[in-house]
């Protein structure tokens, strides 16, 4: 597979037992790693570079669904396996979870064994129906674009009051329902030398779009592209 926006398999080696894959060369990591980990200097990922890895993250998975052949369910999208170059280019890998799809299937859907992905990432009907899907992928994807904005890990909302229990998806969406959304965007974006105002249109698309087409069970990859 040969996409701009998935990091490239260079080779292989076995030797001795050892079976090794040689990919390029990623030198400024995973994005969970770009937004939980606090630099030295103590600045965050501005608001153009973040918007830039969505964009083109989108575009490596919209590719996976759609173009590859056969397609691709990823099953494992989260910010751990999208990897950043010196420019900030992302590049998704980690396919150990992967699923062809069958061109000749209708219903884009394939069994798993109890494989699932990163906790925070997985789509909630994964647990009952332990049936992959493109949705699941671009629900994971969804959860990602919500680390983005607000820089909060999955599983770990930071800052919160004591008696939260929940997610990330479920923190955003109680503020949400109290329309206190606003609340939820990285402070480290509000102040900077940019214009705040895209931010804050992203994230009432963003929100629009994943509660809703989630409730609907109508998430589709038009969600990640545009």
């Amino acid at each position: 597979m040969r996409h701009r926006n998935l990091v490239p398999l260079f080779g292989y080696c076995v030797a001795k037992g050892e079976k090794l894959l040689v990919y390029m060369h990623m030198p400024n990591g995973p994005l969970d790693e770009k937004l939980h980990v606090v630099e030295p200097d103590g600045n965050s990922i501005d608001w153009p570079k973040r918007l830039k890895i969505a964009i083109a993250a989108a575009r490596g998975l919209a590719w996976l669904h759609h173009s590859c052949n056969p397609r691709v369910i990823h099953s494992n999208v989260s910010s751990k396996c999208i990897l950043l170059n010196e420019y900030y280019e992302p590049r998704i890998t980690d396919f150990g979870l992967s699923r062809l799809v069958n061109p000749l299937e209708t219903h884009l859907s394939i069994f798993v064994n109890g494989d699932f992905g990163d906790l925070g990432y997985v789509a909630p009907e994964y647990m009952r129906t332990l049936v992959a899907t493109l949705k699941g992928d671009v629900f994971s994807f969804g959860v990602v674009l919500l680390e983005l904005v607000t820089r909060q890990k999955p599983v770990e909302v930071e800052n919160v009051h004591e008696s939260f229990k929940g997610n990330l998806v479920d923190w955003i969406s109680n503020l949400s329902k109290h329309g206190n959304a606003q609340e939820t965007i990285d402070k480290d974006l509000v102040g900077r030398e940019y214009d705040a105002e895209p931010v804050q249109k992203f994230w009432k698309w963003l929100l629009t779009v994943f509660f809703l087409q989630t409730r609907r069970g109508l998430l589709c990859m038009r969600f990640t592209i545009c």
